[in-house]
Order: structure tokens, then C-alpha cells, then sequence
């Protein structure tokens, strides 16, 4: 453990949408963070703004392999081999529906051998963890309930095509466990319910991320919910506030964390076009699907948690972002003015971007 006031913290999955936010407020806060992520489906342009920090560095590695850290000259600025490491927070996954798909044996791997990585890490510098799970642990409650609390011990197809990811949260809380009551190290699991946010993912199939997409463009919009479906969006500063107060006072959990406003989807949809001023027509079609949302009792009482950021303020704050195209590989380049300011997407721009990524990142 640090013997000074600044902590050491690796953060695994660092480039990736919530790590990169993550990475931000930690550094802010006065922190060493120590990023690490292969860029399976982050981004080296969520933490270029870092990289000019003097209490941030960057590891690109696969944490599915064993990793001495005191052979990187990024950790030996830390001093790691005399300060250890404090925490641990783990982000290190695909967590796309799309990802669970093309990125099967990478996110099953990630919730499995890059779990085992960073806890025996953990072992090793007596490391506090806190380990992102998900609300896809619970899967659809069969008797038709939405409100989740942590009691509730979930209903997963172990053979769908999302069980590499659905599955793999549940299999890496059992590792987790294992850890904590064997080994003795301070584990948290967080599970994370949808959240939204500066550099979201584009090319994600995330709801929000399409929805301003297609708005920005004047495109219908075709929702595969009912227009009264109501979901959970939390903004991703919330969250990560939430996950910092889990590091810093939880004990092993779990902990539902995001929003517990039912907000209608039909609601998201209008602020968006208000917003971006779309004249997109939108289409809803029932397919059935239903949201869950959580029960945040616990994390509220303990922590005195809440998500405060109002949605139009949190959704203009992610449209910004994306115009301003300053920090994502999703949005440098495809979101373009026209003569009269107005943004458009350019298609172009965004196929031929995410090909050339995509190519390099998964060798295709």
C-alpha cells in the first residue's frame, strides 16, 4: 500500500467509455493512475487529454496474460515496487450487445483471465478492488418484475449469444468472492445499469447512441420498444462518483448502481430531437424486450448515492461532446456543420473510420 497521500490506482479498461471518465476524475482528485487496455473497444483519443498529466500513464497490454508491473517503465514512475498499488478498478471489457457477438471469446477471456490477472495483482499489493459487473447478471425477471434489488439471484440462457458477457459477470463475481473470503482481499462489485455520456461508443447499438445519431441526421428512428417503455439512463459523472464512493467506503456487495427513474423511452427520444432540433420521425415497434431498473435503496443508504444530473442537461452535455469531437475516434470527423452551424452526420466518414479501426483492432 502507498505510504503517501497520493494513491496508486490501475485502471483496467481505462480507454473505453466509463474508464476514460473514470481515469479523469481520479486524476483530478490528485491521483496516480496507471491505465491499462489493449483497446479492444476503447480508444486512445478517450485519454490523449491525460497522457499530458503528470499523474497519468498509459499500458497498452492484454490483461488475459499474467503482467509484472515493475517492468514497465509507466509503473516505475509511480514507484510501484515501493508504493504499491491502493486500487484497483476493473472496466477491462466489451460490454456492447454487438460486442457479445464479434468479440465473443474476448469478452468471455476478460471476464475471466483479466479478472484472475488484476485480483492476483490485488493479492500481491494488498489492493483494494472494485469490480464492474453489470444489471445483465439479473437477465428478465420471469414473474414480470422491473424494479431489481441485489436479491434478486437472476434468470440467464447460458447459451445465448450474450451469455459470453451475461454469464461472464456472474462467473467473474464468483472469482471475486472467492478472492475475498480466501485470500482476504477487499473486494466491491458494482453492477452498472445503462449509462450514457461523453465518449460513448457510436458503433455500440447502445439505445441513446443511436437515437442522437439518427437525429442529428433528420432519420427515422426505429425503436424496438413500446412507446410507454420505461428504462434506466444514468449519466456516466454520476456513476462514476458512485463507483468512487463504493471504492472508498464499500464492502464486497454487490451494489446496484444507476439510475432508479423509470424514464419513458418515447421521453429520451424528444429531448434528444428538441435538442438537436431533428425533424426524424419515429417509429415504435413492440418486440417485447423489457428494461429493468434498479432498486438503489442500499448504495443511498450507505453512501448517500443518488445520480442528480437532470436528462436534458446530461443529454446536451453528450451532444456537445460529440459536435466538439474533440476526444473519441467515434465522433473526430463525422459529425460536420453545415453553412448555417447546423450538425450533420457524415456516413462517409463514419464507415471509412470505423473500417480502418476496426481492421486494425481486430485484424480483419
Amino acid at each position: 500500500m502507498s505510504n503517501t497521500k497520493t494513491k496508486n490506482i490501475i485502471v483496467a479498461g481505462g480507454a473505453g467509455f466509463i474508464g476514460s471518465n473514470l481515469c479523469e476524475e481520479l486524476v483530478k482528485r490528485g491521483n496516480n493512475v496507471l491505465c491499462i487496455d489493449n483497446f479492444s473497444t476503447g480508444s486512445q483519443k478517450n485519454i490523449d487529454h491525460l497522457l499530458q498529466s503528470t499523474n497519468f500513464e498509459f499500458i497498452n497490454y492484454d490483461l488475459t496474460k499474467p503482467i509484472d508491473l515493475e517492468n514497465y517503465r509507466e509503473a516505475k514512475k509511480f514507484k510501484i515496487e515501493f508504493y504499491g498499488v491502493s486500487e484497483i478498478y476493473n472496466l477491462a471489457c466489451p460490454n456492447s450487445s454487438k460486442d457479445s457477438v464479434k468479440l465473443s471469446f474476448e469478452t468471455a477471456f476478460a471476464n475471466s483471465h483479466v479478472t484472475k490477472t488484476l485480483l492476483d495483482i490485488a493479492e500481491k499489493y494488498s489492493s483494494k478492488v472494485l469490480f464492474t459487473s453489470s444489471s445483465s447478471v439479473y437477465g428478465i425477471p420471469e414473474d414480470g418484475s422491473y424494479l431489481i434489488d441485489e436479491k434478486y439471484i437472476g434468470h440467464i440462457d447460458n447459451l445465448s449469444d450474450s451469455a459470453c458477457y451475461d454469464e461472464g459477470k456472474r462467473f467473474a463475481e464468483t472469482i471475486c468472492n472467492i478472492y475475498n473470503k480466501n485470500k482476504n482481499i477487499d473486494i466491491k462489485v458494482a453492477r452498472v445499469f445503462p449509462t450514457y455520456g461523453p465518449r460513448m461508443r457510436l458503433d455500440s447499438g447502445v439505445f441513446i447512441a443511436d437515437a442522437i445519431i439518427k437525429a442529428v441526421n433528420n432519420e427515422d428512428i426505429v425503436v424496438e420498444y413500446s412507446k410507454d417503455e420505461h428504462a434506466s439512463f444514468c449519466y456516466v459523472k454520476d456513476l462514476v462518483e458512485g463507483m468512487i464512493l463504493i471504492m472508498d467506503n464499500g464492502k464486497f456487495g454487490p451494489y446496484n448502481i444507476g439510475n432508479p427513474e423509470a424514464i419513458k423511452i418515447s421521453e429520451v427520444i424528444d429531448v434528444v430531437k428538441k435538442i438537436v432540433s431533428s425533424v426524424s420521425l419515429v417509429e415504435y415497434k413492440d418486440s417485447g424486450k423489457k428494461k429493468i431498473i434498479p432498486n438503489i435503496d442500499l448504495v443511498k443508504e450507505k453512501f448517500g448515492w443518488f445520480p442528480l444530473t437532470l436528462l436534458e442537461e446530461a443529454l446536451r452535455d453528450t451532444v456537445d461532446y460529440m459536435k466538439a469531437a474533440k476526444n473519441s475516434f467515434n465522433t473526430s470527423d463525422i459529425f460536420k456543420e453545415d453553412e448555417d452551424g447546423n450538425i450533420k452526420v457524415a456516413k462517409d466518414s463514419l464507415k471509412k473510420q470505423k473500417n480502418s479501426i476496426f481492421s486494425m483492432i481486430f485484424k480483419e
